[in-house]
């Protein structure tokens, strides 16, 4: 069962704000506290905190908007730009068709994340709890930065490394890719930076950073936390047994522990949260 906890700054204990909801993104927007949640056959946007604070209403989230219906989407993001909420979805219309050895027991085709597209959406809200949906095609000067974990809208006219009406992401074993809405085309950007094979270290860590390395970094938490560079230990091989070795330690260090969750002082039953944190973390490991 997937939950979604909060906790007030000191406090000794998480309070349980929804059961059964698989959240992907989250934004906190206007005070409140924005995701995105797959259903049966759509996304949908909706609101996490406040809540109405009845335990009857844990698996009933307020639902503010439902997501068009968008082509295999990989991800769908939301992010402040401009003082807006925007509704980001990626989704790769079709496959080229050059397979190479290294990739084809993935499934995966040559430079497949050059089929990427992006359709965006400004999020109208109105005064009662829900929104309209309505296609955005430009960003102008902004450089949007996306992550399931985080995201982020710079402007670029005071950094002249970043492209403005640009949005920069990563895919599995891309780290940093940036797809241009102007051009319509999106190019690599780490090839010369990577640290390993995917088995074992190849280079040194290449040094300056950039700063796209640092915004992407800081919207991926799970490195960010633990001082790493995205775009270096996104994925770390079986051969880096020390760095694997401390992560875990200190994962475990400071895991979730099911005896501090409760909801409106009501504990949820000690089973069923050590269930859920332990299918947490064993799925993290995997």
């Amino acid at each position: 069962m997937h939950y979604v906890l909060a906790a007030e700054a000191g406090s000794d204990h998480w309070d349980i704000l929804h059961r059964k909801l698989d959240v992907s993104n989250t934004l906190v927007f206007q005070g409140r506290l924005y995701g995105t949640t797959i259903m049966p056959s759509w996304w949908e946007i909706v609101q996490l905190y406040p809540t109405t604070g009845s335990p009857q209403t844990l698996d009933l989230p307020v639902t503010v908007a439902r997501a068009p219906s968008i082509p295999v989407p990989h991800h769908i993001c939301l992010v402040e730009s401009r003082g807006q909420m925007l509704l980001v979805a990626l989704a790769q219309h079709h496959f080229a068709l050059t397979f190479t050895v290294e990739n084809i027991s993935a499934y995966r085709p040559t430079e497949w994340w050059k089929d990427i597209r992006f359709t965006m959406y400004e999020v109208n809200l109105n005064n009662n709890g829900d929104a309209k949906l309505s296609p955005v095609s430009c960003l102008l000067d902004r450089a949007l930065f996306l992550s399931d974990y985080g995201c982020l809208s710079v402007s670029a006219i005071d950094l002249p490394s970043l492209a403005g009406n640009s949005i920069y992401f990563s895919v599995s074993r891309y780290p940093v890719l940036m797809h241009s809405l102007t051009t319509g085309l999106s190019e690599e950007l780490a090839v010369e930076c990577q640290i390993h094979d995917g088995d074992v270290r190849i280079r040194p860590s290449v040094r300056p950073f950039t700063i796209i390395d640092h915004l992407l970094t800081f919207c991926h938490p799970n490195e960010w936390t633990k001082g790493l560079m995205f775009h270096e230990y996104h994925e770390i091989p079986t051969s880096f047994k020390e760095l694997l070795e401390k992560i875990s330690a200190k994962w475990w260090k400071y895991k979730f522990r099911p005896s501090q969750a409760v909801h409106m002082g009501r504990p949820e039953t000690k089973r069923q949260l050590e269930d859920a944190a332990t299918s947490h973390v064993e799925s993290t490991e995997q």
